[in-house]
This record gives structure tokens, sequence and C-alpha cells, in this order.
């Protein structure tokens, strides 16, 4: 995650660092939004030139799991996948989003499934793969999707190779560090 990591640099002396320690593959958010186009050529020669992917990038905001928001995630995916083509990022993470005040935990779930059917048809003619993202409870205690094993259920029941799950265990790592 990039955006964890010297701060303070540059983007592209934040890359040589991240190659300097041995990693291969970043995760980006946000560090792209007032790119212009040179910029993302340039972050992209720098990344092929220390051996570096940009494996994931977060920049789709709406969640999944509010039933009344499907089309609107479905445009905002839309949108965000040229900036994943950009990029040259084969995937982009997912969130449930928090939970909608009176709402069942059932249809929060069911709205995950059908959002994430139609977003991988989206992401499918690009060749991008949806990483739907638990995020731990302590860390967002409004966020829908906290459970590991529900997020499994979710890809399961989408049942589509462009979706997987993304655990996230940045929190519990920080606490036990």
């Amino acid at each position: 995650m990039l955006w964890t990591v010297y701060q303070n640099l540059p983007f592209e002396q934040r890359l040589e660092k991240v190659a300097e320690a041995g990693y291969h593959a970043v995760e980006l958010v946000k560090e792209f939004e007032n790119w212009s186009t040179a910029d993302f050529q340039r972050a992209n020669a720098k990344k092929r030139s220390l051996g570096i992917t940009f494996d994931a990038t977060a920049g789709v905001w709406t969640g999944i799991a509010d039933p009344s928001g499907r089309d609107k995630f479905v445009a905002d995916l839309r949108n965000f996948l040229q900036i994943a083509e950009k990029l040259e990022c084969p995937a982009i993470i997912v969130l449930s989003g928090n939970r909608v005040e009176g709402v069942s935990r059932d249809a929060h779930h069911q709205a995950c499934i059908e959002a994430l059917k139609r977003g991988a048809d989206v992401a499918a003619k690009q060749n991008i793969r949806l990483l739907l993202e638990n995020i731990d409870q302590e860390e967002n205690p409004n966020y829908y999707l906290t459970s590991v094993a529900e997020g499994f259920d979710i890809i399961r029941k989408v049942d589509h190779p462009h979706v997987k799950f993304l655990y996230d265990t940045m929190s519990k790592l920080l606490k036990e560090t």
C-alpha cells in the first residue's frame, strides 16, 4: 500500500524505495488523482524500469452493500476503468461501504452479490479483476463487510472469474507490531 510509506517523498522516489526493499508490486489509492497524461506515462515508465507492477488500486468509492446504489456503483466503475487502464493496473478494489439504516443484513448481502455480478461483466470487458475487500470492524465499526467468511460466500455466489476476495489484515497487523 504505497500510500502508507515514504509519504513525504515524490511518487517516483517512493517507488524506488519500495523496490529497494524488495517489493515487486504496490497498491495505489488516490496518488494519481490529479495526474496528467504525462504523469501516468512517467509513473508507468518508472515502475517498469524498477520491475514493479501496480497490482491493485482503489478509486470506486460507491459501496456495493446499499441496494439503492447499484447503478451508481456500476457508473463509477465504468468511469474508473479508464484510470485502471492508464495505470496498467489489473485489479480494482471494491468496498461494501457502510451499513444502511433500515436495510436488513440479508438485503445488504444480496446487494453485494448483485452489484458484483453487474460490475464483473463491465470489468471483464477490459480484463480487469474486482477485489472485494473486507474492513476490520475495529477500523470502521459502520462498515458492512467485516466477516471474511461472508466475503468468501459473496464471491462464491457471484461465481465470476473476474471477482476475487482481498482480505484486509492491515489493522490487525499494526496492532500486533
